[in-house]
């Protein structure tokens, strides 16, 4: 679920885009459903369904700031901060 996006997207950073990554589809439609019922979050929330391991090209278009990787094994819940390079970033693509 995309809470983290969520909680940054509509208390912290209202002008911001968010690019959310999960190798899980019904996941991805589960969130993308969650979303599309507010105008706003779901026109800054995007959702890829792919293996993060695997987004070289989709990376190369952002400049990585901090990575955090829970150690516990009960939630794999990555977070990655980015900087969108050469535009905007609350541009959709």
């Amino acid at each position: 679920m995309p809470l983290s996006s969520i909680t940054l997207a509509k208390f912290h950073l209202p002008n911001t885009g968010f690019y959310n990554f999960d190798i899980d589809p019904p996941a991805n439609a589960l969130a993308s459903h969650l979303v599309s019922r507010d105008p706003d979050l779901s026109r800054r929330l995007i959702f890829h369904t792919t293996d993060l391991l695997n987004i070289t090209t989709e990376v190369l278009r952002f400049e990585v700031l901090t990575i955090y990787h829970p150690t516990t094994s009960e939630v794999i819940n990555s977070v990655v901060i980015a900087r969108k390079l050469g535009g905007q970033a609350s541009e959709k693509q």
